[in-house]
């Protein structure tokens, strides 16, 4: 005899419902206890060196000393500066040319950072000599604009270019309080400088 298919009742499980069955006690303190040894083991890892993080290295002075130090990270801002803005003017190897004298072994750039700072922030025109040639012509204020990490960035990269070997040599906090000296010097400054003005303003060659 054959069921009528509307008849037969099917087996069907209850619809499921939200509970509010709670979490055993001791299967919290297991969960508390585990995240307190990891975070322990995670916070020991990366206090510390481990071969299987920092390989292929093989100590954590080998890892530190290929950082760039302070001084190259100046000269690296520098050297971006330098290559977008002075060397339409200077040549890209500090040679100069029509438009700028050279800075390559130039008394006016591996003299007194403070003057060098000076002639960027305020520029400089007139007669001058550079490397026993004269040139007359002049410099903007490309740098009227810069704080004195990015000056003294510019400063340190054509100190130490194209050859140059600066009179006295510079730590980058030192370079750094030259060209704030600098700045406040130029303060008073009206529009650029000519030779005698800023020889005045920054005597010596140190």
């Amino acid at each position: 005899m054959i069921e009528d298919p509307q008849n037969v009742k099917l087996n069907e499980q209850p619809e499921p419902s939200a509970g509010n069955a709670q979490v055993s006690l001791g299967v919290t303190v297991v969960l508390i206890l585990l995240s307190y040894v990891g975070c322990y083991k995670v916070d020991k890892l990366n206090a510390n060196f481990a071969a299987s993080v920092h390989g292929p290295f093989g100590s954590e002075e080998e890892v530190r000393s290929l950082a760039p130090s302070a001084e190259e990270i100046m000269l690296s801002k520098g050297e971006k500066d330098f290559k977008s803005v002075c060397a339409a003017c200077h040549g890209p190897t500090g040679t100069g040319g029509a438009q700028g004298p050279a800075l390559a072994q130039s008394e006016w750039v591996t003299g007194n950072p403070r003057r060098t700072a000076a002639i960027i922030l305020k520029g400089i025109s007139g007669p001058i000599i550079v490397n026993g040639k004269p040139f007359n012509g002049a410099m903007p204020a490309v740098g009227a604009a810069y704080d004195d990490e990015r000056l003294a960035a510019v400063v340190a990269y054509i100190r130490g270019s194209f050859g140059n070997v600066p009179n006295k040599a510079y730590t980058r906090d030192e370079l750094l309080q030259a060209v704030s000296e600098a700045r406040a010097t130029a303060e008073s400054q009206d529009g650029q400088w000519s030779v005698p003005t800023l020889e005045t303003a920054y005597p010596g060659t140190e």
